[in-house]
């Protein structure tokens, strides 16, 4: 008996279409997926950078709050980042030293491709910087 290749190719001929339309999804789904990680890692990246200009340019002297506060959205301006919340407090520590606490939160909606429209994904930023002397 013969083996017939042509019968053989009839049989597997959609085999390539069925895997490619089975994985297709998936691949789409790793790729954008990879996409908005990088993106909420290059935002929390960059609003990071932004306190820690922020407060240190509020310590410069002739400096305040609001030199601060500016200083940190003008860097987040300049990152493409919107609807950040930043606030800076200037005090006093127990040992007499001089501190400025600059924060920053962002609610991830209006900042991503595929974030599900909820408050609740909020990136926050920090920065503590204390100054030598007053």
């Amino acid at each position: 008996m013969k083996f017939d290749r042509s019968k053989r190719k009839q049989r597997r001929r959609g085999t390539t279409t069925v895997e490619f339309a089975v994985m297709l999804p998936i691949m789409f789904l790793l790729i954008v997926g990879s996409i908005q990680l990088f993106r909420f890692y290059s935002v929390a990246n960059s609003m990071e950078l932004a306190v820690m200009e922020g407060a240190r340019r509020g310590l410069l002297p002739k400096s305040n709050e609001v030199d601060a506060i500016d200083a940190a959205k003008s860097y987040l301006s300049m990152a493409g980042i919107s609807q950040a919340n930043v606030t800076a407090i200037r005090e006093t520590n127990a040992s007499g030293q001089l501190e400025l606490y600059v924060s920053a939160s962002m609610p991830l909606t209006g900042n991503g491709f595929l974030v599900p429209q909820s408050k609740k994904l909020v990136v926050f930023r920090d920065c503590r910087i204390r100054c030598e002397s007053n």
